[in-house]
């Protein structure tokens, strides 16, 4: 053993040698490692639980495409009919004669009568024994129009719609879970439109 010469008594420490890796014990082995490992805990109820809930949020997404869609295409039909009635006025004033706006029933839907306009509408100008038709609109959109009359709409040389209280509910389609909508006709022939199916 190596004696310090400075200090005869005292005795250097003996170095102990550093551990060889071989001499380490082995580390256990990851759980991740394993392909079996790796899959564990995504059993059947995981997979029924994932599959529910995407039938769930894949539910909720149709129905809010459904009720967007139904929602524009009751939006379009009544602003078109709107802007239709008013054309119908002008067209009134520049021949100076009475016209009428009457509802198409060649679309091949199953129509309710005279007054159902979910077809579309048509002017016309009522010459002696036959209609002189001047323009037409057909519905593209299956919305369901209901007028309040089943006789066509009377507009005088003046460009005076119909009567006053005369209205048209909109129904957009049941799959949409939209409700209705209804264009109605005040004095002096101004329209207005409002939710629900009454003009009150």
């Amino acid at each position: 053993m190596p004696v310090d010469s400075a200090h005869p008594h005292l005795r250097a420490a003996p170095q102990k040698p550093w551990p060889s890796f071989a001499a380490l014990p082995s580390a256990p082995p990851c759980p991740l490692a394993s392909p079996r490992a790796r899959w564990a805990g995504h059993g059947l109820l995981e997979f029924v639980l994932v599959t529910a809930l995407t039938g769930i949020v894949a539910t909720q997404a149709w129905w809010a495409w459904q009720s967007t869609r139904g929602l524009r295409a009751l939006e379009l039909t009544r602003e078109r009919l709107m802007q239709d009635l008013q054309h119908a006025r002008w067209h009134a004033q520049a021949l100076g004669q009475g016209l009428e706006m009457v509802a198409l029933s060649d679309c091949g839907l199953a129509l309710g009568g005279p007054d159902d306009w979910s077809c579309g509408w048509e002017l016309r100008i009522q010459a002696g024994s036959g209609a002189v038709p001047l323009w037409r609109h057909v519905l593209a959109v299956p919305v369901r129009v209901q007028h309040s009359l089943r006789t066509p709409l009377q507009i005088n040389a003046r460009g005076e719609l119909g009567q006053v209280g005369d209205r048209w509910v909109l129904e957009a389609p049941s799959a949409s879970r939209v409700g209705s909508q209804v264009v109605c006709l005040n004095s002096a022939s101004r329209l207005r439109w409002a939710e629900g199916r009454s003009c009150n």
